[in-house]
């Protein structure tokens, strides 16, 4: 729902945005409102989770990303070219993630890790030439 919510604050930016530039508002207090609003609106919930969890981050893919990659692709090979019939759902993620985390990785490196096998998922079975 985050992300929705993001998408959404964009659309609405830009509609308002459109809607001074038309009528030759560019230079105004509303912008200046709608530039407040916007990032305003964009760090809220990062500033919330510092808060909360003493860790500043905007949204990424990360682990999200092998979740998508899965739902794609949900008949991968395997390393000897056969099909195998596996989607990675939420709590596998959490799971590996957690594995991961164990291991002493950091956020960073989870999600660099997961965004990796993402790709990797997402490209099997294509040829590069």
């Amino acid at each position: 729902m985050t992300q929705f919510r993001s998408y959404w604050g964009a659309i609405v930016a830009l509609m308002l945005f459109h809607a001074l530039a038309s009528r030759t508002l560019l230079i105004s207090r509303w912008m200046v409102l709608l530039l407040a609003v916007s990032a305003g609106s964009a760090l809220a919930f990062p500033t919330y989770r510092y808060l909360q969890v003493g860790q500043f981050f905007l949204p990424a893919g990360g682990i999200n990303l092998l979740i998508s990659a899965s739902q794609a692709n949900p008949h991968p090979s395997s390393a000897d070219g056969e099909a195998v019939d596996s989607v990675i759902t939420m709590s596998d993620a959490l799971l590996t993630a957690e594995k991961w985390r164990a291991e002493g990785l950091s956020n960073s490196e989870i999600n660099k890790k997961a965004e990796g096998l993402a790709s990797a998922l997402r490209s099997d079975g294509m040829k590069f030439n």
